[in-house]
């Protein structure tokens, strides 16, 4: 798999799981949910925001990687 999908499919998985979570969000707001999202949920999106980062930096490194071996 391509960095490039793989950047694709977490970016596409996150917006889903966002998504999700509102419309869960509008039913479940209790001090559970509250607790669920600081646990969970709210963790997730700096480490995402990390791991696209770091898989464009990947991508830059392996493409200049081909262009130097060409």
């Amino acid at each position: 798999m391509a960095l490039s999908v793989g950047h694709s499919m977490l970016q596409d998985a996150t917006k889903k799981l966002e998504i999700k979570w509102e419309r869960v969000r509008r039913d479940w707001d209790d001090e559970m949910a509250r607790r669920f999202d600081v646990e969970f949920i709210s963790p997730l999106r700096p480490r995402v925001k990390a791991s696209l980062a770091a898989i464009g930096r990947v991508s830059d490194i392996v493409a200049q990687a081909r262009r130097d071996c060409e």
